[in-house]
Parts: structure tokens; sequence; C-alpha cells
């Protein structure tokens, strides 16, 4: 089955992308994810914050540990979304996206009489050909499908951003 018969994939998952800003939602929540990921492996290496972690309660200390797994684990496929929505394209998931790209695949540019009314209809079937670069057709939709719901995974990371910021707070008797 050629990817243009996809339609199916085409209809189910990338609508995700295509109904959110064609795609800038996604690429700014997998940004922000991964940018969360960072700063909890840099909180990690600090010894006060070890320390301070350790005198939480239970509940705390568990979802925070619950999502530093969740988000070591899913490092790899979370960064490959995020360059591949725009995060850091290299040219060789470019070249190799262009190469395996189906020859019917068809999209559309329309060129406004301003840049404010161009818009680019093909990048939406652009930045899933480099998220499925190697991937056999009759996989692609359950691949696009564990990127999404790895990202869908993680969002309860925003939960523990108030926690350790509530922890901060108290290290530094702010709060009661």
């Amino acid at each position: 089955m050629k990817w243009q018969g996809s339609k199916q994939l085409r209809s189910r998952s990338w609508m995700g992308i295509r109904c959110c800003g064609d795609g800038y939602f996604w690429r700014s929540l997998v940004k922000t994810v991964s940018e969360f990921r960072s700063t909890i492996e840099t909180l990690r290496m600090l010894p006060e914050f070890r320390e301070v972690l350790k005198r939480q309660p239970p509940s705390w200390k568990k979802k925070y540990e619950l999502m530093v797994k969740k988000l070591s684990k899913a490092q790899t496929l979370l960064k490959k979304t995020r360059n591949s929505l725009g995060g850091h394209i290299l040219q060789q998931t470019v070249e190799e996206a262009l190469d395996e790209m189906s020859l019917d695949l068809f999209s559309y540019i329309e060129v406004g009489r301003i840049e404010k009314k161009t818009h680019y209809r093909f990048t939406n079937e652009f930045i899933l050909e480099m998220m499925l670069t190697g991937v056999p057709t009759d996989q692609r939709e359950a691949e696009i499908e564990k990127h999404f719901r790895t990202v869908a995974d993680l969002l309860p990371v925003f939960e523990l951003s108030g926690i350790l910021l509530t922890v901060y707070a108290g290290a530094r008797n702010l709060i009661e």
C-alpha cells in the first residue's frame, strides 16, 4: 500500500496537527515538555534539591518519580518528535523524507499577494514524512499514534511543575 492510500492515517492521527494551527500547538507542546525534562534532569543533579525532595509528602515524591521515569523513557521518541515538528531539522532527515516520499503525494501552496496570505499546505505532509522516515507503510499509523500517545502521556508533567514550584517556595521559606 502506498503512502497516498493511507487516508485513514491522514484523517485520524494527522488531523490532530492540522486542526491545531498546522502543527504549532504540537510543536510548542513537545518543546515545552522537552525543556521540562531537561530542567528536571538538572534539578536531579543538585544535592540541595535531592535533600528537599526527601522531606516532601510521599504522594508528591511518588508523582515526581513516576514523571521522571516517564520522561526518561520517552526521551528518544520525544526528541525525534520535536525535531520532526521543527525543533532541530537535520538536512539528513529532510533528504531521507524527500527520498522516501511517494511521487503520488499531492498538496498545495497558496501564494498570496502579500507574504501573510501565503500558505504552505504541503508542509503537513512533509513533516509527517520526516516523522515516519524509515517506517514501513503498514506500520506508519501505529508509529504516528505512538508519537502522539507518548506526548499525551506526558501531560501530567504540568502538575509536577506546580509541585516543584511549591517545593522550591517551601525550601526558601516563601510560604508557610
